[in-house]
């Protein structure tokens, strides 16, 4: 675990500018204020620019909150990542489960920008879909925020070849650390949850998981 570092990533001195091929990440909904939430986020898509290689792939997974005063977070975040210089490049939707919750979405945006120039890049039928069906959920404790590893995995095998750098600046629950790993990349994660990190370092356990059927 040595590239896994618990501090804030709005600061990622660890990392030498333009080295990351590739960066997956969930990032979290904190209820910071919008204000003072967005500075924040800004900040972190500030260094991904800066670590991020010419060409490299920002991968965004988004989920709006479904509360009473709605939000729409894959807007407000697509926002923030265009102020920073990446040009958004693709789209997709991921649906966890059809059931639609009175407080929580069931599907999920996966938005895919790019710094500068887009390369081209073979995709195959899985990437390809629009609509990525991958029935999920993460529940330990009072942390839901997880996605599925077949997202990181799909992106990972378009976007990188064996022994790139791969950066998710929200770590979480440690999904990209671990598919990354299994996938003969190297990562690098930030998490400042320190409650997280016995999750972390277990790689996601499959104990953890709960499936959800259609």
């Amino acid at each position: 675990m040595n590239n896994v570092f618990y501090h804030s990533s709005e600061s990622m001195n660890e990392i030498k500018d333009g080295s990351i091929k590739l960066i997956v990440t969930h990032p979290p909904f904190l209820n910071w204020g919008l204000g003072v939430y967005g500075d924040m986020i800004n900040r972190v898509f500030y260094e991904c620019y800066r670590v991020l290689e010419d060409g490299g792939v920002f991968v965004c997974v988004n989920t709006d909150v479904k509360k009473l005063d709605f939000f729409s977070k894959h807007i407000f975040l697509h926002d923030l990542l265009i102020k920073n210089g990446f040009v958004l490049r693709d789209e997709k939707i991921w649906v966890r489960t059809e059931n639609n919750r009175y407080d929580r979405m069931g599907f999920s945006f996966v938005q895919i920008f790019s710094k500068g120039k887009y390369k081209k890049i073979e995709i195959n039928k899985e990437f390809e879909a629009g609509i990525w069906s991958l029935p999920f959920s993460m529940n330990v404790g009072d942390f839901r925020d997880a996605f599925h590893p077949d997202i990181p995995k799909r992106c990972i095998g378009v976007f990188t070849k064996k022994g790139d750098l791969i950066l998710d600046p929200f770590l979480g629950s440690g999904t990209t650390y671990k598919v990354a790993k299994g996938e003969g990349r190297v990562c690098y994660g930030y998490e400042l949850n320190l409650g997280l990190k016995p999750l972390i370092e277990d790689t996601l356990p499959q104990t953890t998981l709960q499936w959800i059927k259609k």
